[in-house]
């Protein structure tokens, strides 16, 4: 891993979710009465949609026109206009909410609930179509976080770690783990803040990821290989 570049981040978003799109970094953040939608342009807030407080948001993903934002334990995935933030309904799901994706090579949403499951779900309705254990070497990953979908492969933080896996997701085997505690020793997080951890993976192409972490006064650009 190697920073490219790196910039001010909010630390009073408690990062759950990251994607880019064209120019704008779209972020879910969480914490009940504090979750937000934002728009993004470097450090630059251009747009921002608050949570009811009773919903704790969730992982984010882009899918066309719309992005969908998952809630921690209320089952529902808030689904919203791109480029105005205006809702446009949402879908609902059974057990918690923590990452999610938009798989195009399969036009499929992949998503995680904080074990080492992984569900695949039809774009239509967000019914489930599979479920896959994430492994490695063997044994179940759990605590699966945020996830990003690149060419038919997942990148998923780890809740209460610094680490990143890739790995198949129709197979669930982890092929690749990319330690990234230098990005919270950059940051100026101590080992001891649980919590603040690594959270927020988003590809720019080219082999180069916007990465960032939870309440994080920084966001940085990556280069970062899948094998």
């Amino acid at each position: 891993m190697q920073i490219e570049d790196q910039w001010t981040h909010s630390t009073e978003a408690f990062t759950q979710g990251l994607e880019l799109h064209g120019d704008t970094i779209y972020e879910s953040t969480g914490l009940y009465g504090r979750s937000r939608l934002r728009a993004l342009r470097g450090s630059t807030e251009v747009r921002s949609r608050a949570l009811a407080s009773n919903l704790f948001g969730e992982g984010l993903t882009v899918a066309g026109d719309e992005i969908i934002q998952l809630t921690w334990k209320a089952g529902r995935a808030l689904r919203y206009d791109r480029d105005t933030f205006e809702p446009l309904g949402e879908f609902r799901y059974s057990g918690e909410g923590w990452g999610i994706c938009w798989d195009d090579t399969r036009s499929r949403f992949l998503m995680s609930n904080g074990t080492a499951t992984l569900t695949q779900r039809n774009s239509d309705d967000f019914s489930v179509t599979k479920t896959v254990t994430v492994r490695r070497n063997n044994q179940p990953v759990v605590r699966i976080n945020e996830l990003e979908c690149v060419d038919g492969l997942v990148v998923a933080n780890i809740w209460l770690s610094n680490e990143i896996i890739i790995f198949e997701p129709d197979s669930g085997e982890v092929f690749v783990t990319v330690d990234g505690s230098l990005l919270a020793t950059e940051a100026g997080i101590s080992a001891s803040e649980t919590h603040t951890v690594l959270n927020g993976v988003a590809y720019r192409g080219d082999g180069q990821w916007i990465l960032g972490g939870k309440n994080w006064p920084t966001q940085f650009l990556v280069t970062l290989t899948l094998n």
